[in-house]
């Protein structure tokens, strides 16, 4: 009967666990959200990858926000601002992930 109890604690550990990655993650994605010069964007890997490749007229670039509305982009500060809380919303991710994988290993 141990046995019996010993498997369905480690399937209801292993669900746990993904839900709450599920969770994490959701939460994560609402993170990645910054301001930009009156507009609100998403810190996504293909609008920095376009952003950073720009090399037209760097005083017509502008970018639909999360909104749908178009707001004029000053390419270096966005993608400093971009880098920065990028990196920081992934390594609280990474951090938060881990202990989540210590908890699970309990």
């Amino acid at each position: 009967m141990s046995e019996i109890n010993d498997l369905v604690n480690q399937v209801r550990q292993a669900t746990d666990y993904q839900i709450n990655k599920r969770m994490l993650q959701e939460k994560i994605q609402t993170d990645l959200h910054f301001t930009h010069n009156g507009g609100l964007f998403k810190a996504d890997p293909a609008q920095y990858a376009f952003v950073m490749l720009w090399q037209g007229d760097a005083d017509a670039l502008f970018l639909l926000d999360t909104y749908g509305n178009p707001i004029k982009i000053d390419q270096q500060e966005f993608v400093r601002q971009f880098t920065e809380h990028y990196q920081k919303v992934m390594n609280r991710w990474h951090q938060q992930h881990a202990e989540l994988r210590k908890l699970r290993k309990i």
